[in-house]
């Protein structure tokens, strides 16, 4: 069996329900958003392009970083970043902060990825174990994304862009 408590583990695929439903609300209505915010198409096509380059750019050295830090400590960081990132987004209209805002989200989602999930594989004793793990953080990331982008729809026509202090 794991080599850690089954608390800590349902404690971590909660934590990363919750980060993964938060990232997720406003995923949905992402496009409208920054309609709203005066965005063109193309522009928003730019934008999101920023997200993906920093999580390229930042994918392998967050893997570093963890090695040289800890997995917790870039999670910790994953979660500063992304409040960060809905901040800005929460309070600006300017285009040069959202290209700003979507890279630093991209480096939360570096960061994120190499943190804690590593921390459960390391001490896998096998393979199997492995692959337990990675169906369950699997299944927490898919459940997750469903339910958060499905009820960010319905929650936007409430709370309009207000929907990222929620996710906050």
């Amino acid at each position: 069996m794991y080599k850690l408590s089954k608390t800590n583990r349902t404690v971590y695929l909660a934590s990363l329900f919750l980060y993964n439903f938060a990232r997720v609300l406003p995923h949905a209505i992402l496009t409208v958003i920054l309609l709203n915010k005066g965005l063109t198409v193309s522009q928003i096509a730019i934008v999101q392009s920023f997200y993906m380059l920093a999580a390229i750019m930042f994918e392998f050295p967050s893997g570093f970083l963890t090695d040289i830090w800890s997995e917790k400590i870039m999670y910790q960081l994953s979660l500063v970043l992304i409040g960060i990132s809905y901040f800005i987004i929460l309070f600006t209209n300017n285009y040069y902060l959202l290209c700003l805002s979507w890279f630093i989200y991209g480096m939360s989602a570096a960061s994120m990825s190499g943190s804690l999930d590593s921390y459960f594989i390391r001490r896998a004793e096998n393979k199997h174990e492995i692959k337990g793990i990675n169906v369950l953080i699997n299944r927490s990331t898919l459940y997750s994304g469903l339910i958060g982008g499905g009820l960010g729809s319905f929650l936007y026509e409430i709370l309009s862009e207000q929907i990222y202090i929620l996710s906050y």
